[in-house]
C-alpha cells in the first residue's frame, strides 16, 4: 500500500492542508478529522481503519481547529484504539502529526502511542507525548533497549490548538511545534518493534492491563504517514483540514 517516495520539501507541498490535494496521499495510513456529532463515540478514518473509543473518548463540538469538532480526552479513562495491521513502521520514514489543545502540560501524557498486545518493553514501538516539563517528546524503541528520544526546546500551551509533528528521515528524528523545527536526534535508524496489534490516541493502551498515562485535552486532524518524512525543516502551517485525496 505504501511507496518509498522521496522526502517532501519543507512547506505546504509536503503536508497538504492548503486547499489542494496531498502529493503523498498514497502513503497515508490513518486520517482522522475528528468530526461528528457532539458526544459521539464514532471516529471515522478516511483511509478505512477501524477505531474504537474506550472510556470517555468522544467527539466535542465546543472545541476545534477545523471542521467544527475535535476528539476530547478527559485525562482519566480515555483511549481511541485501533488494531489495524497497517501501522507497522519498521525501518520506514514516517510522519505523525495532529493539532492538540492540552488541558494540562505538566506531567507525562501520551498523545499517540503504538505497541503490541503484551506489557513487555519490546512491545513498545513509539510514543508521542508531553513530558514532565511540558515539552513535546517522541520516543522510539527497537527491541528491548534501543531507545531514541527527541524533545522540543519549547513548551506546549493550554490556551490554543497547536500543530505538532514528529518525522523520521533516514534515521534522523525531528519534532515540530506550529511548523517550527524544535528538536533533532540522529541515529534513529533501527527497525521499530512490530506494533500491528495496537495503535492508540489519548494514552498508551495494552489489552492485558488497559490504558495508562492518559492525555487530557483535545486532538484534531490526526494523520499518520508511513514512507515519507513530510517535514525536514520549518514549514508553513496548514490553513485547512488535511485533504482526503
Amino acid at each position: 500500500m505504501f511507496h518509498n517516495m522521496a522526502r517532501a520539501a519543507a512547506g505546504l507541498a509536503g503536508g497538504g492542508g492548503d486547499g489542494s490535494g496531498d502529493p503523498y496521499f498514497a502513503n497515508v495510513a490513518a486520517l482522522l478529522h475528528m468530526d461528528g456529532a457532539n458526544t459521539s463515540t464514532m471516529f471515522a478514518d478516511e483511509i478505512g481503519g477501524s477505531w474504537v473509543a474506550i472510556g470517555s473518548a468522544q467527539i466535542d463540538t465546543d472545541e476545534s481547529k477545523f471542521g467544527g469538532a475535535s476528539g476530547y480526552f478527559d485525562g482519566a479513562s480515555n483511549v481511541l484504539s485501533s488494531a489495524s495491521s497497517a501501522y507497522n513502521i519498521g525501518t520506514s520514514d514516517f510522519t505523525i502529526e495532529c493539532w492538540i489543545k492540552p488541558s494540562a502540560v505538566i506531567g507525562t501524557y501520551r498523545v499517540i502511542a503504538s505497541r503490541q498486545s503484551d506489557s513487555s518493553s519490546s512491545a513498545i514501538a513509539l510514543q508521542l507525548r508531553i513530558n514532565t516539563v511540558g515539552q513535546l517528546e517522541a520516543v522510539l524503541r527497537g527491541g528491548t533497549t534501543t531507545i531514541y528520544t527527541v524533545s522540543s526546546s519549547g513548551t506546549l500551551s493550554t490556551t490554543a490548538f497547536q500543530h505538532v509533528a514528529v518525522t523520521r528521515e533516514s534515521g534522523v528524528l525531528r519534532c515540530f511545534i506550529n511548523g517550527t523545527l524544535d528538536g533533532v536526534q540522529g541515529g534513529a535508524n533501527s527497525t521499530l518493534n512490530d506494533v500491528s496489534a495496537q495503535f492508540s490516541i489519548g494514552s498508551i493502551d495494552t489489552p492485558t492491563s488497559g490504558p495508562t498515562s492518559f492525555y487530557s485535552g483535545w486532538v484534531d486532524d490526526f494523520r499518520l504517514t508511513i514512507g515519507v518524512a513530510r517535514y525536514t525543516d520549518s514549514f508553513t502551517l496548514p490553513t485547512s483540514t488535511f485533504p482526503n485525496e
